[in-house]
């Protein structure tokens, strides 16, 4: 849209040329927005420092079928800087929720999750951003996790050492998914998300190994950046 100003008007008409300057205003301002012009869309971009990283300035990478999900780097310093992208750049790679489908991968509620949630929610997933070091091209990965001791960036399951790990979840519209299950007598699990359109963080919590979660909100204390290589 072009936006110009009216000049030597009549005096007469100053009212109504005031209502269509608001209008006028109105439709130039810049409201900023994500790569599918949707402002109420939640875009996401992480800056952190990785501790211990020592494999020079690399691309991080993560894609979904051949669709790329982030575009960022990490540097000498191991300063990361991560976009994620949204919209039509990733539409390809959603997915409504089924047996294969990667959002809510190690959780036994899949099925009771599924029944909550209709064809028409989308979601793609990202745990880790991958990059490519060193004369053989070897591929290591960046993740939010406690699993320091390991360095095991992938989700923790029952048998591993960590109690966290943090992953981004892109969800194509509003959603509250709430589920307890009993997975055997003295085991349940428990997934308390609230998705807004866009990137969300998410938080797996297996610190009590008898009662795993799933849920949107703070980071627990303990999660660093770790490096798996």
């Amino acid at each position: 849209m072009f936006c110009r100003r009216g000049t030597n008007l009549s005096h007469d008409y100053t009212g109504i040329l005031i209502g269509i300057l608001v209008l006028l205003i109105t439709a130039c301002s810049d409201n900023s927005t994500n790569s599918n012009g949707d402002s109420s869309t939640q875009a996401l971009t992480i800056e952190a420092e990785v501790p211990g990283y020592e494999l020079g300035a690399q691309d991080l990478y993560q894609s979904e079928d051949f669709v790329d999900l982030i575009e960022g780097s990490i540097d000498e310093e191991g300063t990361l800087t991560v976009n994620f992208l949204s919209g039509e750049a990733i539409a390809e790679a959603l997915k409504p929720l089924a047996d294969d489908t990667d959002v809510f991968v190690g959780m036994y509620c899949r099925e009771e999750i599924m029944g909550q949630v209709d064809s028409n929610h989308l979601f793609v997933d990202v745990n880790l951003f991958n990059f490519t070091y060193g004369e053989d091209n070897n591929t290591g990965a960046i993740g939010l996790s406690s699993n320091m001791t390991n360095r095991n960036v992938y989700p923790p399951q029952s048998d591993t050492k960590g109690d966290y790990q943090v992953r981004w979840i892109y969800a194509s519209q509003e959603i509250t998914i709430s589920e307890n299950c009993q997975i055997e007598s003295d085991k349940t699990e428990e997934v308390n998300v609230e998705f807004t359109k866009g990137w969300n963080e998410v938080i797996f919590d297996v610190s009590d190994r008898d009662n795993k979660k799933m849920y949107t909100g703070n980071r627990p204390s303990g999660v660093n950046w770790v490096i798996g290589t």
